[in-house]
């Protein structure tokens, strides 16, 4: 039976906000319903806010990450490995934490769309 060993998630990896990288995986082109799947990283230090574009899904991997809801200020929750997290469209987090974070993610975006919704220019010192 012939197989194929993938390369390592951060051979391909595409930096999407400071610190933050993303490989896609795998996912469909369907207009209606798009997702994809894939492995995200936040380098250890990293600070960055996204609103998300579309229902999202993570499990983490390794690592442990303090997120914000901003339309909920103070309500910071910490996810460590093992953890499952969702976020429904539109909402707007604050993603920080002192160490390496990875996750397996699903996303509501199509394959090849790289715009996890990073809000440029907006860090948590000025937020």
């Amino acid at each position: 039976m012939p197989y194929h060993v993938a390369a390592p998630p951060e051979a391909n990896a595409v930096e999407v906000a400071p610190g933050f990288m993303m490989t896609q995986m795998f996912g469909n082109g369907n207009k209606d319903h798009p997702s994809h799947c894939g492995v995200g990283i936040k380098e250890a230090g990293a600070t960055a806010m996204f609103q998300a574009r579309g229902s999202s899904y993570m499990y983490t991997i390794e690592g442990e990450a303090q997120v914000e809801d901003i339309s909920n200020p103070g309500n910071v929750r910490v996810f460590r490995a093992g953890d499952v997290v969702h976020f429904e469209k539109g909402t707007t987090l604050k993603c920080t934490g002192d160490t390496r974070v990875k996750i397996f993610y699903v996303l509501e975006t199509e394959l090849g769309d790289r715009d996890i919704g990073h809000i440029s220019g907006l860090t948590a010192e000025n937020h």
